[in-house]
């Protein structure tokens, strides 16, 4: 009776048997990818931490075109003030000046006064011009202020108004998106006809 034939069992490494030369190269060959791996690794990421910041940038730079292109006619609108009624004169007079440079008209004008003195901000009233400024016009108006004269040095001189885009603001500040919603009929701006004049250089804002 034959007995059965044992496979003969693989041989176990012991712990201070040295590594086959496969087993070295196999070792040595991820070492390699890994010293590889992660140099790129650390550029996916700066490069990747880069676009995000570039792209920040583009939207940044899109919507501040964006603003600048919906600022195109409001952007050339000016006002500022001429003179005002002597202190102990009464009434209390301002002529106030506005300029519109672009090729459309601002329908509705409002004139917000304030007094600004230090830390302290008093408001004068808000005084409503009747009709439109007409594209590349130069306009003046007049303003009668209840209360003590005004000091053209403390004095803030607000403009609210309209284009075909929307509602802006205009004060020392520079330009932004205003209210025209909020007009007051208490007090008229009155325009002084035989000062307008027509001005050059109109066309859209930068």
């Amino acid at each position: 009776m034959r007995r059965p034939v044992r496979k003969p069992r693989a041989r176990r490494r012991g712990r201070d048997e040295p590594l086959r030369w496969t087993e070295k190269v196999h070792a040595l060959s991820s070492l390699v990818t890994l010293v590889v791996a992660l140099p790129a690794l650390v550029v996916a990421g700066v490069t990747y931490r880069d676009q995000q910041e570039i792209n920040r940038a583009q939207l940044e730079s899109t919507r501040l075109e964006f603003e600048r292109y919906k600022q195109r006619f409001a952007s050339r609108v000016a006002v500022w003030m001429t003179n005002a009624t002597p202190p102990g004169q009464s009434p209390a007079s301002l002529t106030l000046r506005v300029q519109n440079r672009s090729p459309v008209p601002v329908r509705w004008m409002r004139f917000d006064l304030r007094y600004q003195i230090g830390a302290t901000e008093m408001s004068s009233g808000s005084y409503e011009a009747g009709g439109d400024a007409p594209p590349c016009s130069l306009m003046t108006f007049k303003i009668d202020i209840v209360g003590s004269p005004p000091s053209t040095s403390f004095l803030q001189l607000n403009l609210v108004f309209t284009d075909v885009v929307g509602g802006w603001e205009l004060g020392s500040w520079g330009l932004r998106a205003g209210r025209p919603d909020s007009m007051s009929r208490d007090r008229q701006a009155v325009e002084i006809p035989e000062q307008r004049e027509t001005v050059g250089d109109c066309g859209e804002g930068n």
